[in-house]
């Protein structure tokens, strides 16, 4: 059996004609009037467009193996993350929610990365025992380190999104017990215990749910894309194996270290509740979405700038967030 058969090449033509497969849900949005119609456009237009940039920025970067790219690709990937978060996923929210997110997810996927992409030395022989299991030389090499990043950073995204949010909703709408319990001597980490629990569970069943039927119902994304790339189905099985616990370490890590910092925000040091800390996500000062944007798109101009210009003869402009003195949502 010859496994050798090239990939279909596909043209702007092709995904014009997928794109009209878009309609159907459209149609079901007005059939059922789910007023969901705007949103399938927006979404539809935003996931071209941003493929489409991420394609530009990715050619220049994968054919050179310099760690100033992969860092500074990683840092706005990282950075989108934490923004989309905090602003996009979150009903309830506090000052400080930006700058907490960020180092959570910075920390849970860079470290389960680095550990991921180390390559054994003086180790000739194929190696699946590193986390990418393609011996990745130097383990910085952005062909593999940025699609992986990519990876843990959407499914950890997700998983943060989900347990801040409902362990933020249960300690506003559970106010009496929570304060009962501290009535009665526990300390601010005995009485959000519970909630930590339930919420750090809910937020890890999609990514568990997904590993206890991968191979059984579905096909996963990676898995698929190699086996139309040409590889082995047998190497494309143990890819999607060792990606999917990098996945699982990494939300468990982020959702973790956003929760502890969630029970700081709610809870001061006296262990006293605190809730006029959160606010409702619905209110913004005026104008700040558009200067939020305004920066982090002249960082990205920057960055891209550089990427495609193969050089870093000025130095990349870092925006800098203090949530504690610029809030990103006014209370009350």
């Amino acid at each position: 059996m010859d496994n050798s058969d090239p990939t279909p090449e596909t043209s702007w033509l092709n995904v014009a004609i997928a794109s009209l497969l878009v309609f159907i849900t459209i149609a079901l949005s007005v059939k059922f009037e789910l007023n969901l119609s705007r949103t399938i456009v927006i979404a539809s237009t935003r996931c071209a467009l941003q493929l489409s940039l991420l394609g530009l920025v990715l050619e220049p970067v994968l054919s050179n193996d310099s760690p100033l790219y992969t860092f500074a690709l990683s840092g706005v990937l990282v950075l989108l993350s934490a923004v989309e978060i905090s602003l996009n996923k979150s009903k309830i929210r506090y000052d400080s929610m930006f700058g907490i997110v960020l180092i959570s997810i910075a920390l849970s996927c860079g470290l389960v990365g680095f550990v991921g992409n180390q390559n054994k030395k003086n180790h000739h022989e194929s190696d699946h025992s590193n986390a990418f299991a393609i011996q990745a030389t130097p383990w910085y090499r952005p062909r593999s380190f940025i699609p992986i990043l990519g990876m843990l950073l959407g499914n950890s995204m997700n998983t943060i999104a989900v347990a801040q949010s409902h362990f933020l909703t249960q300690i506003t709408t559970n106010q009496d017990r929570v304060e009962m319990y501290l009535a009665f001597g526990a300390s601010r980490w005995e009485a959000a215990l519970p909630i930590m629990r339930e919420s750090l569970r809910l937020a890890l069943l999609p990514t568990l749910n997904q590993m206890s039927t991968l191979g059984l119902i579905s096909i996963p994304g990676m898995m698929t894309g190699q086996i139309l790339g040409g590889a082995p189905v047998g190497e494309a099985a143990r890819y999607q194996m060792i990606i999917m616990f990098l996945i699982t370490a990494a939300s468990s890590m982020a959702s973790l270290m956003a929760l502890l910092a969630c029970v700081r925000v709610a809870f001061d040091e006296q262990s006293r509740l605190r809730l006029d800390r959160l606010h409702s996500g619905s209110r913004h000062k005026p104008g700040e979405h558009a200067t939020l944007v305004r920066k982090l798109g002249g960082m990205a101009a920057n960055i891209f700038a550089v990427l495609t210009c193969h050089t870093f003869d000025k130095p990349l402009s870092v925006v800098s967030e203090r949530s504690e003195h610029q809030p990103l949502l006014r209370s009350g």
